[in-house]
């Protein structure tokens, strides 16, 4: 059956595995119920990702996989049968956590003996695992694509769901043939699958599998048919929210309706009518928020790789201090959604202010909000009815905190809280309805639990609110007791010291120390009950087995009067869902403002406030004094240098950045990105006071092409398609990063290419850019484009050592000489290089320095090399013109495609 799956090809990303029930599974230990066997591929991937032993046990099947028919792996060995291990429970669940959330894998658990899928669950639907994931900070959001051709426009059609957020979204927005919006729009939501259809040589198609995979979604492909609106769909939506209709207006855009009713189908929410009423609708309108693209994301580090979690790697990490989970999955949103209107930022700055300037009351309200448990998965429970009175009584201390904060912010004396409109008192305003809507939920968990119990961390009913379920235990108390006397009387017919009764849902005996065991010797009243421990004997004798067949069965009936009632508490409290998760917000939005304030005043030199000047504001302009990069200076053994950024119209749109190798020149420009980014979220930035920050709508970067070979490009043919997407996706209100551009090609190639290209940027883009390059003569720009400055990040040769100084400097003719060289051979020597091949090194830049000062040189025929190679230049020459002159917005993929290799085809190889 194994081998059948792993041949399909519509399996290739999914994991199976086979559900085997152990034959020594003990029925009240659901953790040694089952084990779970992996074979062939799957178990390979599994022991390389996660086991990591290589060791696999074989199923041999005589002509099929044996020693004469081996089975190989990816690595390229051979195996004299399908491998296959089998993992315990807990492995299982550990394993199936990372295959979801941070392989992009889809995961199926077959039966052993029927042969038939039990549950199924890819990163985007956890519905069927979502037990698994508690402590996780991600979600698993599914989107389905939609693209609708119009003339010469592109609309696109995106629906998302979070099951674990109960939310459906709608967007909608045209793009250009680089798709750089739905780039953007996937990254925004954090999407991990995307529901798709593919057409033959369709180029919007190839674009969509190049987007998806440099983003690492995992893509599920679906019928053409199944993206087709049906009659019903509103009305579904509906019976999902409980309202009358569908208020967001994209909804009712084709291409948007065609792709809700694909994730509809896929999700299968319908068949489970524990989710009507219980899911809302929103819109993503991408103008609200700034563009950050998958490449983005992953060159600044805003969010962790996956298996990390560590603090110190990622902006997410650093801005982390939230003390709850809902918290912490709200910070993950606002991250990757920075935002671009100017009041909205400024509400946010004022609430990190106010938690800024309050210490006291701000570590007070921290504490309070360490009582509140993971809300979004106890609400999982609730709206599928499968809560449990462990989790009302979390949720009923959860609201008790609600008046303590309350009363916490009330005692905050800032003028800033006293402002109309703010969020501050938004929040003062939603508490107080939180908690009075949930006035009657803590009333009746007072009434139907059993309050003196949970101090004791024992969770159960309060048997007063029902006559046959107090009568029952009345009887199991009167049982109880006589079993207790019993116990007592034995001890004294056996004259032993320490006589215990075990009592569990099945038997019901006496236990006693082998030590003392020695006074069952005899004794023929009693009867020992095996299996026997190393410690203890354990025995009973007719009245207790008397008592304990009374016990078991009132206990049964208890048991089961009790579930009838708990059954009918999960329906009450099901109906209190959306005032929880309103309540889930609030706190997740005070958890964050208290989280950044932190992280602003604790932070070696604190964190201060930026000044924030709306998108269209006249003297657009970005000054950073003494910025610093956040994720870096906590890094151990670092001594961070601060550095100035100003950007401007007059003398500052675009920095051409030089300097010696790992001088800090890639730092620079990310911790201005980062910089811009965490004031664009509502942070404090780390700055000097009186930083400005003008909105951008978007940042673009291109910084490196590291998957290139996974896409089946070249390094170069990889730099050129993001340059051209960043140059037909840039405005003149973004911010572009361009870091080495050009490494994946020749020198002259790389310095022609990167002149072409800043000269775009300044002549149609005019977008505020940071370039770093180790083309030094690209300053000669400078005299066509004043707006452009030249800088360099400072170093000094000491006692023949290269010492970095971090710190950037006006470049000028006189410092060009000296610095116009990369110091690659001193970085060799700080990365301790062998001795023989810095010397080699060092004479032969010895030779070519001598070479290049000599002034009198032979005049000698041109060879055939140098004949070829002035050719070259021409029409190098001649394709960077036409780069140059290139319209990349107007242009199709295929034909910047063809474009390049026309023009730059050697380069390619």
């Amino acid at each position: 059956m194994y081998l059948k799956i792993e041949t399909n090809e519509a399996k290739k990303n999914t994991i199976v595995f086979i559900q085997r029930k152990k034959r020594d599974a003990k029925a009240d230990d659901p953790e040694s119920q089952f084990t779970y066997d992996v074979h062939g591929h799957d178990a390979w991937f599994i022991d390389r990702h996660f086991c990591k032993t290589g060791y696999f046990k074989l199923f041999t099947h005589k002509g099929v996989i044996d020693r004469t028919n081996p089975y190989k792996t990816e690595d390229g060995k051979k195996y004299n049968g399908l491998p296959f291990i089998t993992l315990k429970q807990s492995h299982f669940h550990q394993y199936v956590r990372g295959l979801l959330l941070n392989h992009g894998k889809r995961v199926e658990i077959w039966s052993e003996d029927k042969y038939e899928c039990l549950k199924s669950a890819s990163p985007g639907n956890l519905q069927e695992f979502e037990e698994l994931l508690e402590n996780d900070s991600q979600t698993g959001v599914v989107c389905a694509i939609y693209i609708k051709k119009e003339l010469n426009e592109r609309k696109i059609g995106l629906a998302f769901a979070d099951t674990t957020l109960r939310t459906i979204g709608f967007c909608s927005f045209t793009d250009s043939d680089q798709l750089a919006n739905l780039d953007s729009t996937l990254s925004q939501i954090e999407t991990k699958e995307a529901l798709v259809f593919y057409q033959k040589n369709d180029p919007d198609s190839e674009r969509l599998k190049d987007v998806l995979r440099r983003s690492n979604i995992l893509e599920t492909e679906r019928k053409k048919s199944d993206f087709v609106k049906k009659s019903t769909l509103e009305a579904d939506i509906c019976r999902l929210t409980g309202e009358e209709r569908v208020m967001n207006l994209e909804f009712n855009e084709e291409h948007v309706a065609n792709s809700t009713q694909a994730l509809l189908d896929y999700l299968e929410l319908l068949d489970d009518i524990n989710n009507y009423s219980h899911y809302k609708t929103k819109s993503q309108q991408i103008s609200l928020f700034m563009k950050l693209d998958s490449t983005c994301v992953s060159s600044l580090n805003i969010l962790p790789p996956p298996n990390d979690r560590s603090k110190n790697t990622s902006l997410f990490g650093l801005l982390n201090q939230c003390v709850t989970r809902p918290g912490a999955r709200l910070l993950r949103e606002w991250i990757r959604q920075p935002l671009t209107s100017h009041s909205e930022i400024e509400k946010r700055l004022d609430m990190v202010q106010i938690f800024a300037e309050e210490n006291e009351l701000r570590e007070e309200i921290k504490e309070l909000l360490k009582k509140v448990p993971d809300l979004d998965k106890i609400l999982i429970r609730v709206v599928k009815q499968r809560v449990t009175i462990e989790d009302i009584v979390k949720l009923y201390i959860c609201v008790q905190q609600v008046p303590a904060v309350k009363e916490v912010m009330n005692r905050v004396r800032n003028e800033k809280s006293f402002v109309k409109d703010n969020l501050y008192m938004d929040l003062m305003v939603h508490l107080d309805s939180n908690y009075a809507d949930l006035q009657s939920f803590l009333q009746m968990v007072i009434s139907i639990i059993d309050m003196e119990a949970t101090e004791k961390h024992e969770y159960r009913i309060n048997c007063k609110i029902d006559a046959e379920l107090e009568k029952l235990m009345n009887d199991l108390n009167e049982i109880i007791s006589q079993c207790d006397e019993e116990c007592k009387s034995v001890e004294n017919d056996l004259n032993v010291n320490e006589l215990f009764l075990e009592m569990t849902k099945k038997s019901v005996c006496f236990k006693v120390k082998k030590a003392q065991a020695n006074a069952l010797t005899g004794a023929t009243n009693y009867t020992l009950i095996g299996p026997q421990s190393k410690s203890d004997v354990k025995f009973t004798n007719d009245t207790l087995k008397e008592l304990a067949k009374s016990y078991i069965d009132i206990l049964e009936q208890y048991e089961s009067k009790s579930q009838e009632t708990l059954q009918k508490i999960r329906e009450v409290v099901t109906t209190f869902a959306p005032a929880f998760t309103q309540l889930r917000e609030t706190l997740a939005s005070i958890d964050i403002f208290i989280s950044f304030a932190s992280v602003s005043v604790n932070a070696a030199i604190p964190y201060t406030r930026p000044i924030i000047r709306p998108i269209d504001y006249e003297e657009e302009e970005i000054i950073l004094y003494d910025c610093r990069h956040p994720v870096v200076e906590i890094q151990d053994s670092v001594d961070f240098k601060e550095n100035t950024c100003i950007l401007d119209r007059s003398q500052h749109q675009l920095h051409l950045i030089t300097g010696p190798n790992m001088g800090g020149k890639s730092t620079f420009i990310r911790q201005v990105a980062i910089n811009v980014i965490m004031a664009q979220i509502g942070c404090f930035i780390p700055a000097r006071e009186g930083s400005i920050v003008t909105v951008r709508d978007a940042i673009l970067s291109r910084v490196g092409a590291s998957d290139s070979t996974q896409r089946g490009i070249s390094t170069f043919m990889a730099e050129m398609l993001e340059t051209a997407a960043l140059l037909s996706t840039a405005t003149s209100k973004s911010l572009i990063i361009v870091d080495e551009l050009g490494r994946g090609t020749s020198t002259y190639d790389g310095f022609g290419l990167a002149y072409a290209i800043i000269e775009h940027l300044m002549d149609s883009t005019n977008a505020f850019t940071l370039f770093a390059t180790h083309f030094h003569e690209l300053r000669a720009l400078i005299e066509k484009f004043p707006a452009i400055c030249n800088e360099r990040m400072d170093s000094k040769i000491i006692d023949n050592r290269l010492v970095m100084l971090y710190q950037i400097v006006t470049d000028n003719e006189e410092a060009i000489t000296e610095n116009s060289n990369s110091f690659g051979i001193e970085v060799a020597k700080l990365a301790d290089f062998p001795i023989d091949v810095i010397r080699v090194a060092e004479s032969k830049a010895e030779e070519i320095k001598q070479l290049m000062n000599t002034t009198q040189l032979q005049i000698l025929e041109p060879s055939t090399k140098e004949v070829a190679d002035s050719q070259r230049r021409a029409k190098i020459h001649s394709a960077l013109s036409k780069f140059y002159n290139f319209n990349f917005s107007d242009r199709t993929l295929q034909e910047i495609k063809t474009f390049l290799l026309d023009n730059f085809n050697e380069s390619f190889h």
